[in-house]
């Protein structure tokens, strides 16, 4: 499996990407929208990937869901796992993700403070 942002098809036609291997890799394309059009998804992707035995609280998911990630899941995996690192035990709050917080860019804080947390986009937070 292989992963890319790029346009594949037109690097090969600008021969900035090797054609045999771009038909080595090209066997089932699929696309895969960017995290943030799939809001929804954050819930399920977090408790995912969260390391063993940590939770989330609902606040920390309100933080999650208010960011844009534009590092898609990578960059939501990196910050759970580090929010596991700083926080107290295996409960990660707000505060663990806030201690974090440059692993979310600079333009995080500001939107979530614009959001007046806890701000959960609209279908980002599973129903009880």
């Amino acid at each position: 499996m292989a992963a890319t942002n790029k346009d594949l098809r037109r690097q090969v036609a600008l021969e900035r990407f090797r054609q045999d291997l771009f038909y080595r890799i090209n066997v089932l394309p699929l696309q895969v929208p960017p995290l943030r059009e799939r809001p929804q998804d954050i819930p399920l992707l977090a408790a995912h990937l969260l390391p063993r035995g940590h939770t989330l609280r609902p606040e920390a998911l309100d933080r999650l869901c208010a960011h844009s990630w534009p590092g898609n899941v990578r960059e939501l995996r990196n910050v759970l796992e580090r929010a596991a690192v700083v926080a107290e035990d295996q409960v990660i709050r707000a505060r663990d993700l806030k201690a974090v917080r440059e692993g979310f860019g600079e333009g995080f804080s500001a939107r979530a403070a614009r959001a007046g947390l806890p701000a959960a986009k609209a279908g980002c937070r599973p129903r009880p």
